[in-house]
C-alpha cells in the first residue's frame, strides 16, 4: 500500500479518475464541476445507498470542493431541491428503516454544511419533527 494519502484507493477511482489529484495542480479547475457534483449528489440522497457509499460520497464531495476552492454546500446548491423534495414530501414512515437512516444521515450531512444546504421550511420542519418522533418511538 503506497503511503500517499491524498490519493484514494484504486477502487474508489472510476474511469475518468474523478477524485484523483490532477497531475500538475497548475491545472486544477477553478469552476466547480456540476455534472459530477450531481453524480455525487444523487447518490448522497438515494435512500437504497449504503452507509459506506454515503461517506465516500461525502469524503469527494469535501475533496471535490477543496480542490475546486469552494464550500461543498456551494457545489450542490443547484442540485438539491429536485433530490430532496420527494425524500421529505413523502411520510418518512412509508419507508423502510435502512432508508429512514439513509434519509437522516443525507438531511443531517446538508444541515451540517458551512454555510447550510438547506433552508428552513416548514416542510422540513414537518419532516424533522416526524424523524423525531420516530426515533422517540422506538
Amino acid at each position: 500500500m503506497s503511503s500517499n494519502s491524498s490519493t484514494p484507493p484504486p477502487a474508489l477511482l472510476g474511469e475518468e479518475s474523478l477524485v484523483a489529484p490532477p497531475a500538475d495542480s497548475a491545472n486544477l479547475p477553478t469552476i466547480p464541476n456540476v455534472a459530477t457534483s450531481d453524480a455525487y449528489f444523487q447518490e448522497l440522497f438515494n435512500p437504497n445507498a449504503s452507509i459506506i457509499v454515503r461517506k465516500n460520497v461525502q469524503s469527494c464531495l469535501a475533496l471535490l470542493a477543496s480542490r475546486t476552492g469552494s464550500e461543498v454546500s456551494e457545489l450542490l446548491e443547484p442540485l438539491y431541491q429536485p433530490l430532496l423534495q420527494p425524500l421529505i414530501t413523502r411520510p418518512l414512515r412509508s419507508k423502510t428503516v435502512e432508508q429512514q437512516v439513509g434519509i437522516v444521515t443525507a438531511l443531517n450531512f446538508c444541515l451540517a454544511l458551512r454555510p447550510p444546504l438547506l433552508k428552513l421550511t416548514q416542510e422540513l420542519v414537518n419532516f424533522l419533527q416526524e424523524a423525531l418522533q420516530i426515533a422517540v418511538g422506538r
